[in-house]
């Protein structure tokens, strides 16, 4: 039981290799260009970004991380919101694509919060 076990995540595992190497291998032309959602829209209003610094981590001594924290136009502290966690930092133009879509209402009234990876402090 245990070697046909073994056999068949070998045979997998060389299937993911082989199949990574033929991806990877390829060169493909990448022509993606960001939609007007990416972009300010007139009369959207626009959300505000607070940038932060964290540099007391017991955890994670000598390091010092930036976050940033994005708080829609709309939103009212009497009323909850939901939260967006992005853990690679502030990317891909995301308060202007929330800005937009939260005032087309494609997505719900939202708290972002942005967070870089760690910088050893000098």
């Amino acid at each position: 039981m245990l070697r046909h076990l073994g056999s068949k995540i070998l045979s997998v595992s060389s299937l993911i290799l082989l199949s990574s190497s033929f991806v990877f291998g390829q060169t493909t032309t990448d022509n993606y260009q960001p939609g007007l959602d990416s972009k300010p829209q007139p009369g959207v209003p626009k959300g505000e970004v607070i940038k932060l610094s964290f540099d007391k981590s017991k955890i994670f001594p000598d390091t010092v991380r930036d976050y940033w924290i994005y708080v829609p136009a709309q939103y009212k502290p009497e009323k909850p919101a939901c939260v967006f966690v992005m853990q690679d930092g502030i990317r891909w133009e995301a308060p202007i694509v929330f800005d937009n879509l939260i005032n087309k209402k494609e997505i719900p009234i939202l708290i972002g919060v942005f967070v870089s990876s760690p910088v050893f402090k000098p």
